[in-house]
């Protein structure tokens, strides 16, 4: 199976602190691939921890991710935790949204929206 993983340029703008890194955000999708998350979302929505660098897990960051578990994988939102625990209603329903429209995308859309820069393949 070839994964295509997407970082939408908001995201990456908002994790820029973090310290992560192309590996970190990789390692994520190899690990929610085999089922390792915190948590199923609803929506084809997944929440999933990572790492900070040089620190555990719990020092790390929660990332929320829009995918069937085949090719597609899309970074929607970042947070560092205990910034927050969990998605507000709105924001949850927003992202729903979001990740049913991506995930429906076909190839040539999916092209349009990388060569606007809106998003990028790793």
């Amino acid at each position: 199976m070839n994964k295509r993983v997407f970082l939408p340029r908001r995201f990456e703008k908002d994790m820029k602190k973090s310290g992560l890194e192309d590996t970190d955000y990789l390692n994520a999708i190899e690990e929610l691939a085999k089922g390792l998350h915190d948590g199923e979302l609803g929506g084809k929505l997944y929440k999933k921890r990572v790492q900070a660098p040089g620190q555990g897990k719990r020092g790390g960051y929660r990332v929320i991710i829009a995918t069937k578990k085949k090719e597609r994988w899309f970074f929607l939102y970042g947070f560092k935790k205990g910034q927050k625990d969990t998605l507000t209603p709105i924001e949850h329903t927003a992202l729903k949204t979001l990740a049913s429209d991506l995930l429906s995308m076909t190839e040539e859309e999916l092209k349009t929206l990388l060569e606007a820069k809106e998003y990028r393949e790793l």
